[in-house]
């Protein structure tokens, strides 16, 4: 239990230390009839045995250190106390030191012959260090899907579908309760742009993406419906987050341009990029060009390519770029809340001023904001809410016409019986 060799690991171990325990009590028996001497009691600081060195001593008063003939081990910080090993005490103590030495080597004997024996099983005991590895490796991933309810995808393992389908998915690190997200890429889409408003959950969409694409390739199940397909990229690119840097002299522009410039240089088939806040953090006039530039560089290399942003620019250039598609965060405009679900094939608003005015801005500032919106900035806003009511119409409608197909069906089947 003490983690040392056990007094049966040979017959001499077992003997030496008998022989030990014999020796510290005849040392303490004769340490102890000091303590119970009258004559010595007086010479003493406290009646006790103690340890100074290794050695058994006895706490002797300064004034009466001559009195007791033997080695002095140590003295105490206010010198009142002297610890002394009585002469009669020498021999018998160093008959123990040699005892211990002789456990010391007849452990060192034993553990160099099991040292042998392990090293020749060396190479077995490597592989079965290997082999719990992986044992080890596998119950982790199991729990790991049972404690997020995940599921094996559909995987082209040889990428010749060039699909990325997410059905159901849901952020590994977020619970039963978070809204499912389905998302379809590949085939003559190679680039998803996602728009919606603050706080409406298009970081955590990019980073679901990016993370259950390296679960799977990490031979993980993922929280998402095993109807989902998966290719195996050769490599995941992601630009998230702020890369400013005091040190390095790098704004919040230009630790995202290093980001890509990196990214663009290694894109191609089988790539995954994913941008967040495309052409942000610059004019934005500029910064909407060069965004416009980074997707189609990053489409005509073959990458499948998600990026989010809050450039309106990019929203018509997504929906007139052959190969690219919108998408949006829906938002709630009668309770001006995220609901978190993602829209294909729809550009988002990003809802500032209904946002502003839900936290507080004052009425006239939001109107005198609106006063300063270009038109075709109203117009284009009034088109995308058009088309989200629009959606959810079709999506009413067609699940309507999907319960009425399965009365229907249900009916027929009645009739024939």
């Amino acid at each position: 239990p003490e983690g040392e060799l056990l007094d049966g690991a040979s017959p001499e171990l077992q003997s030496v230390r008998r022989r030990q325990g014999v020796a510290e009590e005849r040392i303490r028996d004769r340490l102890e009839s000091y303590l119970r001497s009258p004559s010595w009691n007086r010479y003493l600081q406290e009646a006790l045995v103690t340890i100074r060195n290794g050695r058994y001593v006895l706490p002797v008063k300064q004034e009466y250190h001559n009195r007791v003939p033997g080695v002095v081990h140590d003295q105490s910080s206010s010198g009142s106390t002297w610890f002394i090993e009585p002469l009669p005490v020498v021999e018998l103590q160093n008959q123990l030191a040699a005892l211990i030495h002789q456990e010391e080597a007849e452990i060192e004997r034993i553990l160099l012959i099991l040292s042998a024996e392990v090293a020749e099983q060396g190479a077995r005991l490597g592989k079965n260090c290997d082999l719990y590895g992986e044992l080890d490796l596998s119950l982790a991933r199991g729990r790991l899907s049972l404690h997020q309810s995940a599921m094996r995808p559909q995987l082209d393992l040889e990428n010749r579908q060039q699909r990325f389908d997410l059905i159901q998915a849901r952020h590994p690190l977020l619970r039963e309760g978070a809204v499912p997200l389905t998302v379809n890429l590949g085939g003559p889409i190679r680039g998803l742009v996602i728009t919606g408003p603050n706080t409406g959950g298009k970081t955590v969409t990019l980073k679901t993406i990016g993370l259950l694409a390296a679960m799977v390739q990490s031979g993980l199940h993922i929280p998402a419906s095993r109807e989902s397909l998966l290719p195996v990229f050769e490599q995941i690119r992601a630009d998230i987050g702020d890369e400013q840097d005091i040190v390095q002299n790098l704004s919040t522009f230009s630790g995202h341009l290093k980001n890509i410039n990196a990214i663009i240089a290694d894109a191609g088939p089988g790539s995954l990029v994913l941008l967040d806040e495309l052409g942000a953090g610059t004019d934005p006039s500029e910064g909407a060009a060069l965004a416009k530039a980074v997707l189609a560089s990053l489409i005509d290399s073959g990458a499948l390519t998600v990026a989010t942003t809050h450039i309106n620019e990019l929203k018509i250039f997504a929906h007139q770029q052959e190969g690219m598609e919108n998408a949006s965060m829906e938002f709630d405009l009668e309770t001006l809340s995220p609901t978190y679900r993602l829209l294909q094939g729809i550009p988002g608003q990003s809802n500032a001023l209904a946002i502003a005015g839900k936290l507080g801005l004052p009425h006239p500032v939001i109107e005198l904001a609106r006063g300063f919106l270009k038109q075709e900035h109203m117009e284009l806003e009034s088109v995308i809410a058009n088309l989200v009511e629009d959606q959810h119409r079709l999506s009413q409608d067609s699940r309507l016409a999907s319960q009425e197909r399965s009365r229907a069906e249900a009916l027929r089947q009645d009739l024939e019986r």
